[in-house]
């Protein structure tokens, strides 16, 4: 092949991936952050993640992440182009943080927008009140015996 040809396929490949971007729908995600009492939570920090394609096999992924703070209501959006898959986040300090995924109808796209248009979340942070520690422990001492009973005690680490 000539040098040519290997140029115009390469750039073929790079313009069908970037207009395929280019032709990804729309989504504006709204969230709205209260404690479990049900009183907005402003200033909380809001993470969306939108799913942009790629070639997951390969381990290519791209997505578009967006970080906004919420206002005196709980409430923010963010408004970005996706497969249909968007992931949202809120955390504040003396909060558990919380997580949502967002599914979206592919096959419901109108003039390059998802319907409905605007998709709401409501995330609950639950407030930290009497933390407790964890600790892990890695034990490895082999079965002592296959044909009988046995226990473990968990605070020794011994059968």
């Amino acid at each position: 092949m000539n040098l040519r040809y290997i140029t115009l396929i390469v750039i073929m490949a790079v313009a069908v991936e970037t207009f395929g971007q280019l032709l990804l729908p729309e989504s504006k995600v709204t969230v709205k952050v209260a404690d479990e009492d049900g009183n907005p939570i402003t200033n909380a920090t809001v993470n969306f993640t939108f799913d942009q394609g790629g070639n997951r096999w390969k381990g290519e992924v791209k997505k578009q992440d967006l970080q906004r703070q919420t206002d005196t209501n709980g409430i923010c959006s963010a408004t970005e182009k996706t497969v249909g898959l968007v992931g949202v986040s809120a955390e504040k300090t003396i909060f558990y943080s919380s997580y949502k995924k967002i599914n979206l109808d592919e096959s419901n796209v109108a003039l390059g927008r998802f319907v409905p248009w605007e998709s709401k979340v409501e995330l609950v942070l639950k407030s930290i009140r009497n933390p407790v520690p964890m600790y892990v422990k890695q034990v490895n001492l082999g079965l002592p015996a296959l044909d009988e009973p046995v226990g473990f005690d968990l605070t020794v680490g011994d059968w």
